[in-house]
C-alpha cells in the first residue's frame, strides 16, 4: 500500500523545481485515493459481518422466547387457518412448547429441531387443531418474526405459517 502511494508521488512529482503546491497537490491524490480504498474496506467488512450473523441462527433460536400464532394453514387443497382460531404458541429451550387456545385450555407438547435436515418436529397431545400441527416439517423460509413450514410427507400438501405476536 506505501509503496503504490511512494509511486504515484514519483509520477506526479517527477520533474525540475517543486513548489509548496506542488508538493500538496502531489500529496493529495494518492491520499484520497487511499482513503476511498480504505472506506470501500470497511463497507466490505461490514456486509459481510452482517450477511453471516445473518444466516447464524438456527430455527430454535428464533422459535424460543416470543409468542407465536399460526397466520396460514393449508391442507388437502384448501385453507383451512381457522383451525387454529385463537390459539397461541410458546417454544421452550428446553424443547417443550405450549399451546393456549382462545378460551385458556392449554395443552403440553414438546418439539425439536432437526438442523441438518432443516426440519421442527412437534409431538404433543390429541387435540382436533393440534392433530394438524404435531407433524414433522421443513422449513421452507425463517424470519425474526415469520416461520413458514411444509409437511415433510410429499404425497401430503400441508403446509403451516407461523407469525410472531
Amino acid at each position: 500500500m506505501l509503496e503504490d502511494i511512494l509511486d504515484e508521488l514519483n509520477f506526479f512529482c517527477t520533474g525540475g523545481r517543486i513548489f509548496i503546491d506542488d508538493i500538496k497537490w502531489c500529496i493529495s491524490i494518492p491520499l484520497q485515493k487511499f482513503i476511498k480504498m480504505k472506506n470501500f474496506f470497511i463497507y466490505i467488512f461490514i456486509f459481510v459481518g452482517i450477511l453471516i450473523s445473518s444466516c447464524s441462527k438456527d430455527t430454535s433460536t428464533i422459535l424460543v422466547g416470543p409468542k407465536w400464532k399460526v397466520s396460514y394453514y393449508y391442507e388437502n387443497n384448501s385453507d383451512k387457518t381457522s383451525k387454529f382460531a385463537g390459539y397461541t404458541f410458546e417454544f421452550t429451550s428446553n424443547g417443550a412448547y405450549k399451546a393456549t387456545t382462545g378460551d385458556g385450555t392449554i395443552y403440553d407438547g414438546s418439539w425439536i429441531e432437526d438442523v441438518s435436515n432443516s426440519k421442527l418436529i412437534f409431538t404433543g397431545p390429541n387435540s382436533a387443531a393440534l392433530d394438524n400441527f404435531n407433524n414433522s416439517w421443513i422449513v421452507i423460509s425463517k424470519s425474526s418474526s415469520e416461520i413458514k413450514l411444509k409437511d415433510d410427507n410429499t404425497s401430503k400438501t400441508e403446509e403451516l405459517t407461523l407469525i410472531k405476536i
